[in-house]
């Protein structure tokens, strides 16, 4: 899958073997825990129906560049919605100190900005109303609004009372089973 990438960054390290470490640690959890197993079979397969992943090519001689994305998941078996979440390692340093996230483009983000000639603070929602017109040719789904959701920065949740309508209307979704 293509992402979109900063230009002068040059090409991620290898990760292969701490995205290994990482699924091998899944795997031991998995024996102890069948649903989890369960749970994340289902979150991997979506994932991959919806082109969020694609299988690498084993074959050495190939020049596609290539990245394994070391994660892991989370389980909360008391939770009514959304028991199992998968938390991806964008942030991992490869073997030449540059992450995923060091390499791909920013796009502004719902959150605060601070305008410092009038010390105001402003709320920017370029993000979410550039998300929903992106997917105005596809069916808007859950997976899409919580892909736009993510996106949101607010560390000292000062626009929770906006946000939190978002992940009410997510967690109807998944409560109900709706797409």
């Amino acid at each position: 899958m293509r992402l979109p990438r900063r230009e002068g960054q040059g090409r991620l390290g290898e990760l292969y073997e701490q995205a290994k470490r990482r699924f091998h640690r899944l795997e031991r959890r998995f024996q102890e825990h069948p649903d989890l197993h369960q749970a994340y079979s289902e979150f991997m397969q979506e994932y991959k129906e919806l082109g969020h992943m694609n299988q690498i090519n084993e074959d050495t001689s190939s020049t596609e560049e290539r990245y394994y994305l070391p994660h892991h998941a989370i389980f909360k078996s008391s939770s009514s919605t959304t028991r199992t979440h998968i938390v991806f390692g964008g942030s991992c340093r490869s073997s030449n100190g540059l992450s995923l996230n060091d390499t791909l483009l920013v796009g502004p983000t719902l959150g605060w900005l601070w305008h410092p000639l009038s010390d105001q603070f402003l709320i920017s929602k370029g993000t979410f109303a550039q998300g929903l017109r992106e997917s105005k040719n596809s069916p808007v789904n859950k997976h899409i609004i919580s892909s736009i959701a993510a996106t949101i920065f607010d560390p000292l949740g000062l626009i929770s009372p906006v946000v939190v309508v978002y992940k009410i209307f997510l967690q109807q979704l998944w409560l109900h089973k709706l797409d």
